[in-house]
């Protein structure tokens, strides 16, 4: 997953968070907590009005709340079957999204930033 992700303000995405478990475990995602390990590292909840679906670890948002930088920290987990809850493991996963005030048509999809050491 790249560190950063742009949003153009105004617009709704959905980001696919990129997980995959080689050996076929169930793979869900949730959102870092505070307690009791403080899994967020003093970045819990800065993306006021997303929604996460767990299972298909899908972020969701609608960039008209402000524009600027936001902080994700998320939990990606791996599980036996899919009512387990306790996980085999648990990874943490933080990145930032820019929301930017660049006036863009809204079909056009999260924009990555280009790595500049690729030829």
């Amino acid at each position: 997953m790249q560190p950063i992700v742009r949003f153009n303000y105004g617009c709704d995405y959905t980001l696919k968070i990129p997980v995959s478990d080689d050996d076929g475990d169930v793979v869900r995602c949730r959102w870092s907590t505070k307690t009791p390990n403080d899994e967020c590292g003093g970045v819990c909840e800065t993306l006021s009005g997303s929604y996460l679906d767990e299972s298909s670890c899908v972020l969701s948002y609608n960039a008209t709340r402000s524009m600027g930088w936001y902080v994700v920290a998320l939990q990606i987990e791996d599980f036996q079957e899919s009512t387990d809850t306790t996980p085999f493991s648990s990874v943490s996963l933080q990145f930032m999204i820019f929301v930017d005030g660049l006036i863009a048509p809204c079909a056009s999809r999260p924009v990555l930033p280009q790595n500049r050491y690729s030829n």
